[in-house]
């Protein structure tokens, strides 16, 4: 039996070996579709947390960006959650591919101060909050200051505008001041929120020309008035002055626009008070514009010409009168003649004393005595020639039929006799010489002042009294002064007849005078003419003129020795200029 069984098994295993080969030679059977791998689901990790900036002032912006990946085998979509002290705030939802990363930004604002909390996904950060500043005051500032126009006619409107920024953090009212030359004029109130700007202007209107300042709040500018156009005439010409009936005239004249504006200007000629012409002329600042007429008469007389300001007279005579030979042989000396303020309306007295004049200067051997009569003073800037009107007070008192009063011609003897003689002078007593600016007027040249004040003032002094303070029209009604008093008439009647470079001289000495002297005042010019330097004083010899000197060094030092006697030297000197339009020393002592 137990063979049989072993018999068995090994048919059994011998089988086995044969069949099993033959299995393994068949093709393998296709895959199942169940058995392909299963993808991952998505996962997701947030990489990174970036808070910026750290810390901020509560109300600013805070940027917080977080980066999350997708580490799973599977696209999907996660939901970005910001939470700050554990708190959700904010959400974002991202689809993300398998792999993928994406960057997620949140914005925050924090208007409480404190230490927060900033978390994503996992991840924190510490984000400081610092309470905001209490907000600045009200701070202003003035940015600009402009003025329009830059320049003004007198009398127009200029426009000051300045600009207020206000640069402090709260609203606030400003007050705005303009001053004008040091003087408050007028002031404004604005109110300006934080970092507003604002325009404030105002309006200034001056009359008087010249720079002017302005300032608003410290700031200051200036600009400028202009003098308004202004129409001057000098050089009033008729050509020729005494002329034959029938005889062309020609009447010229300057007119100089002595403003700062252009303007236009009518010039009217008038003969005997009837407007005979008009010409219009356009004239630039500072410029002078010549105009002429012309104009016949057929009726002999006298013609009162009036162009603007001024007036000249032109006589009319029948043909062969010796008026009309005058004018041909001696034009000057009839344009001279015609200026006196005493021929301004012809009597027959004036004619009469005119035609004497003629008789004087038609012959050739006065023309010396005239030329120098002519000549005296600076013929451009005085009113008139005043020998030339003594000269015609004379011919109104006597017949020059015999009489000839320029024999021995002396220009100081000749004035002064007939300013003491003639009934129109009556010895400085008639009423011509009471009015301050018409002697100021005729005392137009250094020898004629001397005259008038040899024969009319006298010195004065008061120790201790003010010194150089009077006007020269006071001291011309006192008629007497110190020395400063006599050296300001005379330079005063200097600079208004054209001697422009005349002053009061004060002289130190180098010693003691009279145990009280210590200097002296005198007048100092110099003459246009021939540019040299002269000084009028009151000395032994009475009032007269002192020079020529080729220095003002030189004068003071006669200034010096005619005050103090020839006692002392000169030790120094100052000059002090006069002022026309008060009549008064510029400087003292």
């Amino acid at each position: 039996m137990k063979g049989f069984f072993t018999k068995y098994l090994l048919i059994v295993f011998i089988m086995l070996v044969l069949v099993l080969p033959c299995a393994c030679a068949k093709p393998a059977p296709a895959p199942s579709p169940a058995s392909s791998p299963i993808p991952s689901p998505a996962a997701f990790e947030v990489a990174s947390l970036n808070v910026t900036p750290l810390e901020v002032i509560a109300g600013e912006t805070v940027s917080i960006t977080a980066e999350v990946k997708n580490t799973g085998g599977s696209e999907g979509t996660y939901t970005t959650v910001l939470t700050i002290n554990g708190a959700s705030v904010e959400t974002e939802e991202i689809a993300l591919a398998a792999g993928a990363s994406e960057t997620v930004s949140f914005s925050l604002v924090k208007d409480t101060s404190g230490t927060y909390q900033v978390s994503i996904g996992g991840l924190t950060s510490s984000l400081t909050v610092k309470p905001a500043p209490a907000p600045s005051p009200a701070e202003f500032l003035l940015t600009s200051l402009d003025i329009v126009p830059e320049e003004v006619v007198a009398g127009e409107e200029a426009t000051i505008s300045a600009r207020v920024k206000n640069i402090g953090g709260t609203e606030g009212t400003y007050t705005i001041t303009l001053s004008v030359e040091g003087a408050k004029i007028q002031s404004k109130v604005i109110k300006l929120a934080s970092e507003m700007t604002e325009t404030v202007s105002f309006t200034v209107t001056k009359d008087k020309p010249g720079s002017c300042n302005v300032e608003i709040n410290g700031l200051s500018s200036t600009f400028r008035v202009l003098k308004p156009a202004e129409f001057m005439f000098g050089n009033l010409l008729i050509t020729p002055p005494i002329a034959e009936v029938n005889q062309g005239l020609t009447i010229t004249a300057d007119v100089n626009n002595t403003g700062e504006v252009e303007d236009r200007y009518k010039v009217t000629l008038i003969i005997n008070g009837d407007k005979v012409e008009t010409k219009e002329l356009t004239i630039s600042p500072g410029a002078i514009e010549k105009t002429s007429f012309a104009f016949t008469k057929d009726t002999a007389g006298s013609y009162k010409i009036e162009v603007g300001s001024l007036a000249r007279l032109v006589i009319v005579v029948e043909k062969g009168n010796i008026l009309a030979q005058l004018a041909t042989a001696y034009p000057e000396l009839c344009q001279e003649m015609l200026k006196l303020p005493d021929l301004q309306e012809v009597n027959d007295r004036d004619k009469e004393a005119i035609e004497d004049i003629a008789q004087l200067a038609l012959d050739a051997k006065n023309k010396p005595a005239l030329e120098s009569i002519i000549n005296e003073g600076i013929k451009d800037k005085r009113k008139y020639c005043t020998p030339l009107q003594a000269l015609l007070w004379i011919a109104y008192d006597r017949d020059f039929y015999g009489y000839n009063p320029l024999r021995n011609f002396f220009i100081v003897s000749f004035v002064g006799d007939i300013w003491k003689t003639t009934t129109t002078s009556k010895n400085f007593a008639s009423e011509r010489w009471l009015n301050f600016i018409e002697v100021a007027n005729r005392l137009n040249s250094p020898e004629l002042i001397a005259t008038y004040m040899q024969n009319n003032f006298s010195y004065s002094y008061t120790m201790g009294e003010d010194e150089g303070i009077k006007s020269a029209e006071q001291i011309f009604k006192d008629k007497k002064g110190a020395c400063y008093d006599h050296a300001l008439f005379a330079a005063y009647c200097l600079k208004k007849n054209g001697y422009d470079k005349a002053w009061g001289v004060k002289v130190t000495f180098d010693q003691l005078v009279k145990g009280c002297f210590i200097g002296h005042i005198g007048c100092i010019y110099q003459d246009p003419k021939d540019s040299l330097y002269y000084c009028t004083d009151f000395g032994t010899k009475g009032y007269t003129v002192y020079g020529p000197f080729s220095s003002i060094d030189e004068a003071a030092k006669l200034v010096c020795k005619v005050g103090s006697g020839g006692e002392a030297g000169l030790a120094s000197y100052s000059l002090h200029d006069i002022d026309i339009e008060t009549g008064k020393y510029k400087t003292t002592w």
